[in-house]
């Protein structure tokens, strides 16, 4: 079954005719109420603007899209992130990375619009969990 909000079900009554003060009687919605939502839509075609389901849509199809390219921004981050604390190749015998943790930190904060950045325990989790796959 399909659940539909009272303000939906409220706009199908009212195309099929009925008055705001029966529609509103029968989802138990006050009459103010569903005058509001019914003035609300009746502006909403006059100004051509999206449909409240298609503002929905629209906002989760950006917010999904959104999510993925974040999550694949994150993972060429942290490989870049173990990538660059690892040792020289060219020299064996010396044990320090190529990048310092701690410049990696400044690098986040300095690139973080809000100024956080990751910590250096979060770096330490990223290339712990990386050098051991």
């Amino acid at each position: 079954m399909i659940e539909v909000s009272p303000r939906e079900a409220l706009s199908v009554r009212l195309r099929e005719g009925k008055s705001v003060p029966e529609a509103a009687a029968e989802l138990d919605v006050p009459v103010a109420t569903a005058y509001r939502w019914e003035a609300e839509d009746r502006r909403a075609r006059e100004q051509n603007l999206p449909t409240l389901a298609e503002q929905q849509q629209a906002a989760a199809d950006k917010l999904s899209a959104t999510i993925g390219a974040f999550y694949q921004a994150r993972a060429a981050m942290e490989e870049a992130i173990i990538a660059a604390c690892q040792p020289p190749r060219v020299e064996p015998l010396t044990s320090r990375p190529l990048v310092t943790r701690q410049d990696i930190v400044d690098m986040t904060r300095n690139a973080d619009p809000v100024g956080v950045g990751l910590t250096i325990y979060e770096i330490r989790q990223i290339v712990d969990g990386g050098t051991s796959r």
